[in-house]
Order: C-alpha cells, then structure tokens, then sequence
C-alpha cells in the first residue's frame, strides 16, 4: 500500500500523468467538432487542484479543453483527463489513493498522508459513499465492469478496482485513471484506450 501513498509525492509519476493528459488533448485536437465538424482550437480553463506537491502544482492548474472554430458553434469540447476526475478538487490520482486509506494502511501512515496532503474526513466519507453507492449504479460502470472476467466487489472499493490491473504501483494506477478518464468529460467520445497504452 505505501507503494501507491509515495506517488503523490512522486513528481516523475505526477509529470507522466499531465503528459499523458496533453497527448490525449492533441489526439482530440486532431477531430474535428463533434457538433458542426468545425476545427477545434486551444481552450484551457483554470485548476485549482488540491493533493500534489507544489513542484507540479502550477502543471496542474490548467484544464486542456478545446473550443470549436466556427463562429456560429464555438462548442466546447474537453477531451478525458488521468490528471482531474470531473470537477474535484483534488487530482485523480488523490482521490483515487486516498480512497484506498481505509484498506491495509497503519495509523501512523495515515497521520503521515494526512499531513502531507490534509483531506477532511467528511470529504473521504463522501468518497467512499461515491465508490460504493454512486460509481456502482452509473451505466458507465456496467459497462467497465463487463471488461472483467470476475466481478468487482463494490464494497472494496477502489482497491478491487486497483488490484485487477498487472505491473507495479504507478502502472496500476495509470490504468485506473485511464479507465475513469471517460468520468472527466461528457462532451468527447472515450479516449481510455489511448491513454491504457501508457
């Protein structure tokens, strides 16, 4: 477990992760509108992420997005992203770890977590009510877990979802947020495929 609490202070892993999120943006960027077939131009917005280490923060305090060319369209369009799960706070990778807390973890290494990256316990509450109740009833989850030979246990969740990937730490977990990437965006077709090449 302490393997996948050193990547969020691992800024070689955390670098990975916002290349992987600029190479999915230029893949996007590629298409063209989903609405009009207009071309899609740069259109970042800005983060206020919380969970990394200031050496990456500036990095992930812009959101890649696009926007359509054409004057009477200018849809936006932002492509799924390992770095941000929706609009939380706290980095994909955050949240994904700092779920798993509850799994396998001493309490002196929670204390140490929670200095290094302080996270309400209401708010780890409220993500485990959304791993266990929320994420489970989403058609998307239906759909990812009929990709698994066996079923994921709801309950032990995300570790269950951790564990059914091969390799070591980072590459567990690059995979997981490949899959959830579909999570970061509804105005783009799924791009998890391009980012699980990783």
């Amino acid at each position: 477990m302490s393997d996948y609490h050193s990547l969020l202070v691992n800024v070689i892993f955390l670098r990975a992760l916002l290349d992987l999120d600029w190479r999915m943006a230029r893949s996007v960027q590629g298409d063209r509108c989903p609405v009009c077939t207009g071309p899609l131009h740069w259109a970042p917005y800005p983060r206020v992420p919380r969970g990394v280490p200031a050496e990456v923060l500036d990095a992930f305090s812009r959101r890649w997005s696009l926007c359509c060319g054409a004057p009477d369209c200018r849809k936006r369009t932002t492509p799924p992203s390992v770095c941000f799960l929706g609009r939380r706070q706290y980095a994909g990778a955050a949240f994904v770890i700092l779920s798993m807390l509850r799994h396998g973890v001493t309490k002196q290494r929670a204390r140490q977590l929670h200095a290094e990256i302080p996270v309400d316990d209401r708010t780890l509450a409220r993500w485990r009510q959304w791993w266990r109740r929320e994420l489970p009833a989403m058609p998307f989850w239906r759909s990812v877990t009929g990709r698994f030979a066996q079923p994921i246990a709801t309950k032990d969740l995300p570790v269950s979802l951790v564990s059914r990937f091969l390799g070591e730490a980072a590459k567990k977990m690059v995979a997981v947020l490949s899959l959830l990437s579909d999570l970061s965006t509804s105005s783009c077709r799924s791009r998890s495929g391009f980012a699980m090449a990783f």
